[in-house]
């Protein structure tokens, strides 16, 4: 039923039934004091009319107080006007309290021995009360007596206003006339209309706690998607990295292909290279064969030239001419030759510088590369940090998105429950003044419970005001204040345990600082009321364990004032403590969680901070600092300000 809910909506909702209960229970009793006083007022103006209406008509009035001087014929007309009317009983008292006439003859001559009737009746003033036939047996037994089962009518109940009328004649007390007014069926009628107001009043307000119960399940269901879609976001943060990896290894892949490749590149060219000097090789081996037959033509020709010569002396002029032509084509092959061996030469340079080129653009390109890698490498380290990062600051937007989300929640609780129940917690302190002043004295039994019920109104107020002070923002009221006069002084009126002993030591040495002495005054509070209730609480459990003392200290270092409150007492769980600034979480069992953000909102507003540190079984310190001077400070107490500001809308 409560999945998805916190502590404290379980807690709002446990407060606003807590003030319903509250509210139906003062209605109960205001409506009540409502009927007694109707029921008083209507008695007092039906006695006052009745004892005009039965002296006027009396023949002789003045002799209305004096015993046995009413004649038989006016006691007859006073009987017939109280059984025509309401009145139940009537009795006519002298000065002396003494009865002198009476509806039943056996009150006749009694004397009135009642107090009121001496203190209020014979001092000229009114008395009314208002009775029930079962919460008095002696009237009962008159009723009884009387034969009438007026009462009756209604049901079982009688309930009659009995009122005193005093005669004052020339300022002084002539006598008095005591009449019981049936008031049965205005009590009824009353006690109908009541219901009927008490049943709409508690169907508002169950009206109410169900309004502000869907607003806390829909605000914990709006929370539940938004934590739901950041653990999406997370999620894709996750596949990012993922294909972050991927892309890396893809990439030195990618690098161990391309050398491969190099290196292939390489071979090919050595390869390129060896097959052309092969091929220059088998040139040149070509050329020298030429060369070989060429010299061998040589020599047939010349041999040929000779026996020419001496076959054929007149061929000798043609073998001449051909002898030239031999050597020019001689000349000119040999001229080729060279040519072809230039060619080859520069051609074999030309591979040369090429090679040597290739070589250096391998090594360029293995730079290049080696560049590539260490690229990558610085890549994929400030990768690797830009994803912590940013996983980083998801956690913070995390946790600022679920702070946001509580304060938000905090800020519409705060305005739906301060408009809507201040005005009904002050017509509740209104009505239960006004019980308490109608029931002073009359020794009800209900003193404490009206204590308890303004205990608990001023609780809800309190509450009320804790959510308003740490929602809204309000300017400093700064004054130069002695720091070690103003904090003796905060400690001085504050109430400590008897269980505890309070150590002072202060060491500023009357440095004058500028800040809010009263929000600072509460810091110091909340902070000694903490300490002073977790060592009081132990004690009461662990009697004798140890002697608590709380020490407070204050110094001036580093232009700061620092105040260290260090107590021995059962010390902050690891878990707890993490959680102690948050808004709304407490370990005790009453409060708000409030007391400790506030305290932290105080601090940063003056420029400076606080710190709880803690050792289980030992004790806790509390330590706050100022700055000495507020002029570095200005700015971030409008940034706390402003954020502050934000966080409420």
């Amino acid at each position: 039923m409560f999945k998805g809910f916190r502590t404290r909506d379980i807690l709002l909702i446990g407060i606003l039934a807590l003030i319903t209960a509250i509210a139906l229970g003062f209605s109960w009793f205001g409506a009540k004091e409502f009927q007694n006083q109707i029921v008083a007022a209507q008695t007092k103006s039906q006695a006052i009319a009745w004892g005009k209406f039965v002296r006027s008509r009396l023949s002789d009035p003045n002799a209305t107080f004096a015993y046995g001087k009413i004649t038989e014929k006016d006691q007859e007309l006073i009987g017939l006007v109280a059984e025509a009317g309401a009145v139940y009983r009537y009795k006519f008292f002298n000065r002396d309290g003494v009865i002198v006439l009476a509806s039943r003859l056996n009150d006749l001559g009694k004397k009135n021995k009642r107090d009121y009737f001496y203190n209020i009746v014979a001092k000229g003033k009114n008395y009314v009360k208002v009775v029930s036939e079962d919460s008095v047996p002696e009237l009962k037994a008159h009723v009884k007596a009387d034969g009438s089962d007026r009462g009756g009518v209604l049901g079982k109940t009688f309930t009659v206003g009995e009122a005193y009328e005093p005669v004052m004649e020339g300022g002084k007390f002539k006598g008095a006339i005591e009449v019981y007014v049936d008031a049965t069926p205005q009590v009824a009628f009353l006690d109908k209309l009541t219901k009927k107001a008490q049943f709409a009043l508690g169907g508002m307000l169950f009206v109410f706690a169900g309004m502000i119960t869907v607003m806390i399940i829909f605000n914990v269901r709006a929370r539940n998607n938004e934590l739901v879609a950041l653990a999406e976001a997370n999620e894709q943060v996750s596949n990012a990295e993922a294909e972050v990896i991927k892309l890396n290894e893809d990439l030195e892949k990618r690098v161990e292909e391309r050398t491969g490749e190099l290196a292939k590149a390489t071979e090919d060219i050595q390869q390129l290279n060896e097959e052309l000097e092969k091929r220059v090789e088998e040139r040149t081996e070509q050329l020298y064969k030429t060369n070989e037959q060429l010299f061998k033509a040589v020599d047939s020709a010349n041999k040929m030239n000779e026996e020419l010569e001496k076959r054929v002396s007149e061929r000798t002029s043609e073998l001449n001419a051909a002898n030239e032509s031999m050597l020019r084509l001689n000349a000119d092959l040999e001229k080729r030759v060279e040519e072809r061996t230039s060619e080859l030469n520069k051609a074999n340079a030309d591979i040369m510088g090429l090679n040597a080129d290739l070589e250096k653009r391998v090594e360029e390109r293995t730079g290049e590369l080696a560049k590539a890698s260490e690229d990558i490498m610085r890549l994929n380290t400030d990768l690797e940090r830009r994803v912590e990062e940013r996983t980083r600051e998801l956690q913070e937007a995390q946790s600022d998105l679920i702070s946001s989300e509580r304060l938000a929640t905090l800020g519409q609780l705060t305005a739906t429950v301060s408009h809507e129940l201040r005005n009904p917690l002050g017509a509740i302190r209104t009505a239960m003044y006004l019980i308490t002043t109608k029931t002073q004295g009359a020794n009800l039994g209900i003193e404490d419970a009206l204590k308890r019920s303004e205990r608990s109104i001023a609780r809800c107020d309190s509450i009320i005001n804790e959510l308003l002070d740490y929602t809204r923002q309000t300017p400093l009221a700064l004054e130069n204040t002695i720091a070690d006069n103003w904090l003796d002084e905060v400690l001085g009126e504050m109430t400590i345990p008897t269980s505890v002993t309070l150590q002072k030591s202060y060491s500023t040495e009357g440095k004058q600082l500028q800040f809010d002495r009263e929000r600072l005054r509460r810091v110091v509070v909340n902070v000694v009321n903490n300490a002073c209730e977790a060592m009081a609480e132990q004690a009461e459990q662990h009697p004798g364990l140890r002697e608590y003392a709380l020490s407070v200290s204050s110094t001036v270092a580093n232009d700061q004032l620092q105040v260290v409150f260090r107590d021995n007492g059962p010390g902050i769980e690891p878990d707890k403590l993490q959680k102690i600034f948050e808004p709304l979480f407490s370990t005790k069992s009453f409060g708000v969680g409030l007391g400790l953000p506030i305290v932290k909102q105080i601090m940063e507003q003056h420029g400076g901070g606080i710190e709880i540190t803690s050792d289980l079984g030992q004790g806790s310190t509390v330590r706050f600092w100022l700055p000495t001077t507020l002029g570095g400070g200005s700015q971030q107490r409008d940034e706390v300000a402003v954020s502050n500001e934000e966080r409420a809308a």
